[in-house]
């Protein structure tokens, strides 16, 4: 649905920044002491990696039709 309001850049570009992010907070949180919230916050992390990696199989076939069209992005 977002890509039908914003281009392919700013969908990718805000995927991407969010793996940033998590990639530079994650060495952070795992260096803190073993507590609720670290745990809370670790979960949180996972879910959004997994969230991430998701998100690149979501926006291939809609970037395929874009660019080879109907029919020959669904085959691609």
């Amino acid at each position: 649905m977002a890509l039908d309001k914003f281009s392919y850049k700013t969908i990718y570009g805000l995927l991407l920044l969010i793996q940033a992010i998590i990639g530079f907070c994650m060495p952070l949180l795992m260096a803190m002491k073993p507590s609720g919230f670290k745990n809370f916050m670790y979960g949180v992390f996972v879910c959004a990696i997994f969230n991430c990696e998701g998100g690149h199989f979501v926006l291939t076939p809609t970037v395929y039709v874009k660019l080879y069209g109907v029919k020959a992005g669904i085959r691609v």
